[in-house]
């Protein structure tokens, strides 16, 4: 086997800006498609936090525009439709002004991204957003996200890529309740896919939750 360095060695030097990685990845996904091992009905996604090699205490405040999910242009689009066909007039085009958020950045690793959730650690860290096939447990697809994206804004992309790429036909996925956004549900709907999605609970008391 080789040593670890050689592999980091080559990934810096001889394959740097390449696509090595999913080329091996893709090649060992259709290995496992031609022997039957990946049905390609039934996805599960989640994602997983990786602790990026940077300290939390050394950053810079950016300034970044907070950019409205793609389906609101979409959904704007659908409703001019409909009110012209029943003779109304359009809806006026939505004046607002973008959302500024800081944002810390680190100095060491600035690809990575301050995450800062419930019951999870906090720091820079990247987030690998991964798909599970549901019949022997097989992992379709990879995606690394700095780890202040959050899970919904890259998901409908990992499906389609898995269907372009590989010719998958899901007929179901499997979600937590990080996915259960207006965006991830029209989505589905429209790539005809059942999703079924966790959900939270709503509190009525500090320190109880609704039972159904």
């Amino acid at each position: 086997m080789p040593d670890a360095s050689t592999l980091s060695q080559n990934l810096r030097r001889r394959f740097a800006r390449t696509d090595i990685e999913q080329v091996i990845f893709d090649g060992i996904v259709e290995q496992a498609l031609k022997n039957g091992l990946i049905g390609g009905e039934v996805l599960h996604t989640d994602s997983t936090h990786l602790k990026a090699n940077a300290s939390k205490k050394r950053f810079e405040v950016h300034q970044v525009e907070q950019r409205p999910m793609d389906y609101l242009a979409d959904l704007d689009a659908a409703i001019d439709e409909d009110r012209q066909a029943h003779g109304k007039r359009l809806l006026k085009a939505r004046e607002t002004e973008p959302d500024i958020k800081e944002t810390k950045v680190s100095t060491t690793d600035p690809d990575s991204g301050f995450m800062t959730r419930d019951h999870k650690p906090q720091g820079f860290f990247y987030l690998d957003h991964r798909t599970v096939d549901g019949k022997h447990a097989i992992i379709t697809d990879t995606f690394v996200t700095p780890g202040n994206v959050n899970d919904a804004r890259p998901y409908l992309g990992r499906p389609d890529r898995q269907c372009e790429r590989f010719k998958l036909t899901p007929l179901a996925v499997a979600l937590d309740a990080g996915y259960f956004t207006p965006a991830i549900c029209k989505g589905l709907e429209e790539r005809d896919i059942y999703g079924v999605i966790g959900y939270k609970r709503p509190r009525t008391q500090p320190g109880y939750f609704y039972k159904r």
